[in-house]
């Protein structure tokens, strides 16, 4: 089954987006990222440059399948039925619940500090409760 993590409260959720996705590349992990378009954007001209001498391979989910199959990271439209379980980490940054999120082994919920996001999170995790999957919760600001 699936493993969901929701981690909230995060004050600026690209900032925090990348960091997750650049300690998860660096364990060794492949991350289907999904988001609306001007945060995948953001995401994608960052993860070009994080230092002045690294970059995380990466690319859109409309990609040639050659470039797909080298890339650590893949960023996806928020409304995206697309699902490729060679990419085993699903993060998402929308507000919407991910379709087929099921193929992947686990899902990161990244929710901000705005209200908006927090109640489209309260109902993605109660689409997940009811679906009969148990939830890990981290709660960003206890770490401030």
């Amino acid at each position: 089954m699936t493993e969901i993590s929701f981690h909230f409260g995060a004050p600026d959720k690209r900032g925090y987006a990348l960091r997750l996705i650049r300690k998860a590349v660096g364990s060794g992990a492949k991350l289907w990222v999904l988001g609306d378009g001007p945060l995948l954007q953001e995401l994608d001209s960052a993860l070009w440059s994080l230092t002045e001498t690294e970059f995380l391979t990466h690319c859109r989910a409309d990609a040639p399948e050659d470039i797909l199959s080298r890339s650590s990271v893949v960023l996806v439209p928020a409304d995206s039925t697309q699902s490729r379980p060679e990419f085993p980490v699903l993060v998402n940054l929308s507000s919407q619940m991910p379709a087929n999120f099921e193929t992947h082994v686990r899902v990161i919920e990244v929710v901000s500090t705005q209200d908006d996001d927090k109640e489209s999170a309260r109902i993605r995790w109660k689409a997940y409760t009811q679906l009969g999957y148990a939830i890990a919760r981290h709660d960003l600001n206890l770490r401030s």
